[in-house]
């Protein structure tokens, strides 16, 4: 568990985890729909053009979720289900950081 450090003392827990980051923007690809698929002279559309878009869009899921506080809604989630979990092993004091 890189970057969680964990101290026990009789009843009482403290657990300190690293900051929450984004690991991956996953893009379902069959959802994808190209519009033009022309060869021609005037709007020739290549696969490293599709690859692009796809990581012009990645980059624009990330930061839109980082602007709605995604990274929040993560410590916020993990805060309650460790609270839960060490209550229901009986400690009394549960410190996270």
């Amino acid at each position: 568990m890189n970057g969680v450090k964990i101290d026990v003392y009789k009843d009482k827990v403290e657990i300190t985890l690293p900051e929450p980051k984004i690991i991956d923007v996953y893009i379902d690809e069959k959802s994808i729909e190209v519009y033009d698929q022309s060869m021609n002279i005037l709007n020739p559309l290549k696969i490293e053009d599709y690859n692009n878009a796809i990581i012009e869009e990645k980059k624009k899921i990330e930061k839109d979720a980082l602007e709605k506080g995604i990274l929040d809604q993560v410590n916020k989630q993990a805060d309650l289900f460790l609270r839960n979990m060490l209550k229901d092993m009986g400690f009394k004091n549960i410190i996270i950081k």
